[in-house]
C-alpha cells in the first residue's frame, strides 16, 4: 500500500542513481514500512511532487481512519492540507496558541466562504506574521546596479539531450526553449522529469558540448566567465566545514550592505551563528543569504523555500520578484510548493519524461485562466496537479526512471561537472 502511495515504482533503483525526490520516497518507504500506532512526522513531503505528496497523505489518513493510528505532522506546506487534517495545533513563543478541530477553526471557514485564495495558507500567514516585526521595505534593491542585458534571450537551449553515461537513458531529451531577460520562470513537473538536471546544466555544473545551452548570451559550460553573473542554488550545505566560521566571517564586508541587512531580516539569520553548530534549516537560510547578498543578473533556484517558515518564504519571494521588476534580473525557479504562488511567475516551463511539454507566458496558459474564472481557490496547484496526475496515469506501467541493476553514473549533491557526455543534441 505504501509502495503504491509514494510511488517507488522500481525496486532496482540505486540510491546514488536517482533524484532527490525519488531518494526521499525511498527513505519514507523504509521509515513507514513498519506499522505504528503513532506517527510523529516533521516536514516529510519536502522534495516530493504533488502525486507522491497526496499519495503519502492519503496513506496516513487511511492509517488513522482504518487502523486508529494517530499522526502528528509538523509542516510549512499547506497546499490542500485543510481537507486532510482533523485537528490543528498552532505554537507561538513556545506556547500553544490554538488547538481545535478543523471544523471549529472559524477563521479558516470565514476565509473559505469569502473565496480567499489558499485560505489555510492565508490564515497561517496571518498568525505567523504576528510573531515578527513588519517586513521591511525593498528600498535596498533600488540602489543596486540594474541588469544590462546582452542581446538575445537570457536562457536558451537548442535540442539539448543529456544522460549521465554515454548510451544511457537520457535525463534530458531534445530540450529546446527560450526565455527573455527579466522573466520569472516557474519550472514544474513530476519527480524524475529532468528539472534538477537541467538546472545544473544551465548553472555550468555539467559538461556539455558547445552550442546546446546558452546563459546570458554565453555558453553555459564552455564560457567560464558567465559564472560571475549566475547565482546557482541547487546543492545545499549538508556537511561540516573544516573551519567553523560565523555567518559574518563567511560573508565579510557584504554584511554591511543594505541589501544584506534586508535579507538578514527576511531570513531571520543571526550573523553570529557558527555554521557547524546550527540546524539544517538554519544552515539553508545562511546559504540563501550568502548566495543572494551579492546581486546577479540570473538566479537558478531549486526548491529554495522548503525549510522556510511562511514569513521567510513570503519575504524571499517578494524579494526575488522585486529583483526582476526593479533590476531586470531573471529567475529560473523549480518547485513543488505552490502555496500562494499565483501571480508570482511571468513564464512557465512544464517538463515531463525528460522533455519539454510547453514553455510560454503564464497569461497564455488557457487552463489556468479557466480555473481562475471558475473561482478555484488554488488555481496554480490545481493546474499542475492535473498535469502530473495525467503523466502518472499515462506512464504507470512504464516508469520514467526505469533502471537496471547498474548505476547510471550520477554522483549526487557534489556540485561538480558531470562526466563528459558524448551523446548531446541531435
Amino acid at each position: 500500500s505504501l509502495h503504491d502511495a509514494l510511488p517507488i515504482f522500481n525496486t532496482s533503483w540505486r540510491i546514488n542513481a536517482i533524484s532527490d525526490g525519488q531518494r526521499r520516497r525511498c527513505q519514507l518507504l523504509e521509515c513507514l514500512a513498519e506499522e505504528k500506532d503513532v506517527y510523529i512526522l516533521d516536514e516529510i513531503t519536502t522534495d516530493l511532487d504533488l502525486y507522491a505528496r497526496e499519495g503519502l497523505l492519503r496513506f496516513l489518513r487511511e492509517e488513522t481512519e482504518q487502523k486508529g493510528a494517530t499522526v502528528f505532522y509538523a509542516t510549512h506546506i499547506f497546499d490542500h492540507l485543510a481537507e486532510w487534517a482533523t485537528h490543528v495545533l498552532f505554537f507561538s513563543q513556545a506556547r500553544i496558541a490554538r488547538c481545535c478541530r478543523m471544523e471549529e477553526l472559524q477563521e479558516y471557514h470565514a476565509l473559505l466562504a469569502n473565496g480567499t485564495r489558499c485560505p489555510l495558507y492565508s490564515l497561517m500567514c496571518d498568525w505567523v506574521f504576528r510573531e515578527y516585526d513588519a517586513p521591511g521595505t525593498l528600498d535596498a534593491l533600488s540602489d543596486a546596479e540594474p541588469v544590462q542585458p546582452p542581446q538575445g534571450p537570457a536562457l536558451q537551449t537548442n535540442n539539448l539531450t543529456y544522460s549521465y553515461v554515454p548510451g544511457g537513458r537520457p535525463q534530458l531529451d531534445s530540450v529546446s526553449f527560450s526565455f527573455p531577460h527579466g522573466s520569472r520562470i516557474l519550472v514544474v513537473g513530476a519527480n524524475g522529469a529532468g528539472k534538477s538536471t537541467l538546472l545544473s546544466i544551465l548553472g555550468g555544473k555539467r559538461m556539455i558540448p558547445r552550442g546546446f545551452a546558452t546563459v546570458l548570451g554565453k555558453d553555459a559550460f564552455n564560457d567560464p566567465a558567465v559564472s560571475r553573473d549566475v547565482m546557482y542554488c541547487g546543492d545545499w550545505w549538508r556537511t561540516n566545514f573544516f573551519m567553523n566560521l560565523t555567518v559574518a566571517e563567511l560573508l565579510g564586508d557584504v554584511c554591511n550592505t543594505a541589501r544584506c541587512q534586508h535579507l538578514v531580516d527576511v531570513l531571520q539569520v543571526n550573523l553570529a551563528w557558527k555554521i557547524n553548530e546550527i540546524s539544517d534549516g538554519q544552515r539553508r537560510r545562511c546559504q540563501l543569504l550568502e548566495l543572494l547578498a551579492t546581486p546577479r543578473p540570473l538566479y537558478l533556484m531549486d526548491e529554495i523555500t522548503s525549510d522556510l517558515d511562511l514569513f521567510s518564504r513570503e519575504g524571499l519571494l517578494r524579494f526575488m520578484r522585486t529583483e526582476c521588476e526593479v533590476r531586470g534580473a531573471t529567475i529560473f525557479y523549480c518547485t513543488h510548493i505552490f502555496d500562494h504562488l499565483e501571480g508570482w511567475a511571468s513564464h512557465l516551463l512544464h517538463m515531463s519524461d525528460a522533455k519539454v511539454v510547453r514553455y510560454c507566458k503564464m497569461d497564455e496558459v488557457e487552463e489556468y485562466a479557466q480555473l481562475i474564472a471558475q473561482g478555484d481557490s488554488t488555481p496554480l496547484y490545481s493546474l499542475v496537479r492535473r498535469w502530473i496526475y495525467d503523466e502518472y496515469g499515462a506512464s504507470a506501467q512504464m516508469p520514467w526512471r526505469k533502471l537496471n541493476d547498474s548505476l547510471d553514473g550520477r554522483i549526487p549533491n557534489l556540485g561538480l561537472a558531470g562526466p563528459f557526455q558524448t551523446v548531446c543534441g541531435a
